[in-house]
């Protein structure tokens, strides 16, 4: 997932080699019942509008900032990246530190690879922010893994294969706007009956390679202790899959409405507000 700066996807595409036809969207059944009932549990303790109208500096971000003042750079953002990491708990998921790339092709400042397990600055835009923002763009992609770490940690067996599913289903849904094959695509399949085959063929052949690239990259996180599915963790867990299966990260409105974002630029807009206080 990414960091949008001013949204203009291009040449978006899914994560592997695998190509779709640009089709009408279709969930399989596994979502259908999810009412979300945590569609608005956050991860950091308490509702993020009220912390950002508090006066005062949160005092364990006090103390990360502290360590981060006379810092620039580089220096400034794996200090702030490796503290970020501690401060959200994520020391056996996270990746040891950022990743630096100089361009991506689209206009963003950051991103998680989960099929990587990497976070990811892209210095022609990182560069060239204030520490508040680069620090706003860290906790950005820190929520993601978070959430891909919740995921991974709760206790279902059929957890990992319905998070495969969803994934599958979101690059579908990002394939779908902009793929320039979709009309004949979409016209084969209905003519001859098979719209709904075909849709899910393309999903789960996708899922199945998906599925075993998160058993293989996060094959340690798999090891650790589990939240119990019906434990607030596991429920979060429940809808952030749901989320994901409805993403499409190619599409303005997709990157807007979908929650994964909205408590990822929640959590970026908090750390840049309390930054910026604590530097007042």
């Amino acid at each position: 997932m990414l960091n949008k700066l001013n949204y203009c996807p291009v040449n978006v595409q899914p994560h592997t080699k695998a190509v779709y036809k640009n089709v009408e969207q279709k969930s399989p059944d596994i979502f259908e019942n999810n009412n979300d009932p945590f569609k608005n549990v956050s991860f950091h303790g308490r509702d993020l509008v009220s912390m950002l109208a508090e006066k005062q500096v949160d005092k364990d971000l006090k103390i990360i900032f502290e360590k981060l003042d006379g810092l620039d750079g580089d220096e400034f953002a794996q200090t702030a990246y490796k503290e970020l990491v501690k401060y959200l708990k994520l020391e056996d998921c996270a990746p040891k530190e950022l990743t630096f790339l100089e361009k991506e092709g689209r206009p963003i400042a950051s991103d998680y690879k989960w099929y990587e397990n990497k976070v990811i600055v892209y210095r022609n835009y990182f560069d060239k922010a204030s520490k508040a923002e680069k620090l706003g763009y860290i906790a950005h992609e820190l929520t993601h893994c978070k959430q891909t770490s919740n995921i991974l940690k709760t206790d279902d067996p059929n957890i990992i294969k319905q998070y495969a599913i969803a994934i599958a289903m979101s690059d579908f849904n990002a394939a779908m706007s902009t793929n320039p094959q979709a009309a004949a695509s979409l016209l084969k399949a209905k003519q001859t009956g098979k719209e709904k085959e075909y849709i899910q063929t393309m999903i789960y052949r996708q899922a199945g390679a998906t599925y075993k690239e998160l058993i293989t990259i996060f094959a340690d996180v798999l090891k650790l202790p589990k939240y119990p599915l019906n434990s607030a963790n596991g429920q979060k867990a429940l809808s952030d899959i749901k989320a994901q299966s409805l993403y499409n990260g190619a599409t303005e409105q997709g990157w807007n409405n979908c929650p994964l974002e909205k408590e990822a630029m929640d959590f970026e807009n908090f750390i840049k507000a309390d930054y910026c206080k604590y530097t007042k």
